[in-house]
């Protein structure tokens, strides 16, 4: 009698011990699987779009869809030459929007936002890499400072709320330039002098480029828009959650 009270108080014991078991595993649910980071910068960077209200009040047209893929921040003849280009971190996601806006006499000139993310490093750490531009393009001495031969020039950017991480632009002068044409030739001549222009915002781990063309005409000026017209829906789009 006292053996089979044993052995029944072993098989009680050894059942409360599965039991138990088994209600730790249920307890325990499955990992959540990861999400890919490149799929949740992916779904940032579609937000960050310039709305058709802003570019179509500002003159501009859409030209194709949206591109997506990362592309190089900014160029250089020589990048090896540039440490903080060669040393540059890519973003994970990136999207570009294009347009073009088109002047009285039929001159077009071209836009487009280029909006990225960053993992691993703050989208104010790549602006570092705009403002290394600056070695790329030295500008030449002129006998007579004159802003328009110059090759590359640092630009304004309108005052927009709230403020961001870092903001950059610059211009860089497309063509040659002839050094030998004396100031008062060049005025004489009412030469037609073109900026590719960028400008750049950052805020957190996102970050946008506008890239404009400037026409700069002594006798008939060019109005098209400067990131003057879409500053603010940069920021917008920047600081929207």
């Amino acid at each position: 009698m006292t053996v089979g009270v044993v052995v029944r108080g072993v098989v009680t014991v050894a059942c409360a011990v599965v039991l138990v078991a088994g209600c730790s595993a249920q307890a325990d649910p499955p990992a959540a699987p990861t999400e890919d980071p490149a799929a949740v910068a992916m779904r940032a960077v579609e937000k960050l779009v310039l709305p058709d209200q802003v570019t179509s009040s500002a003159g501009l047209t859409p030209v194709g869809g949206p591109e997506v893929g990362v592309q190089p921040l900014v160029s250089c003849p020589d990048p090896a030459a540039v440490p903080e280009l060669a040393a540059a971190t890519p973003a994970i996601a990136g999207r570009t929007q294009r347009w073009q806006w088109t002047a009285p006499d039929g001159t077009t000139v071209p836009y487009s936002l280029y909006s990225a993310v960053y993992d691993g490093i703050p989208a104010r750490e790549a602006i570092k890499q705009a403002r290394a531009v600056t070695k790329c393009y030295p500008n030449q001495q002129d006998p007579v400072p004159w802003l328009d031969r110059q090759v590359y020039r640092t630009d304004g950017l309108p005052s927009t709320k709230p403020f961001v991480d870092d903001r950059f632009a610059y211009c860089v002068r497309r063509g040659a330039i002839d050094y030998t044409e004396t100031v008062d030739e060049h005025l004489a001549s009412r030469v037609e002098v073109v900026w590719d222009c960028a400008a750049f915002m950052a805020e957190g781990q996102k970050l946008v480029r506008l890239n404009s063309v400037q026409h700069n005409r002594k006798a008939s000026p060019l109005n098209a828009p400067t990131v003057d017209t879409v500053g603010q829906a940069m920021v917008d789009a920047l600081v929207a959650p």
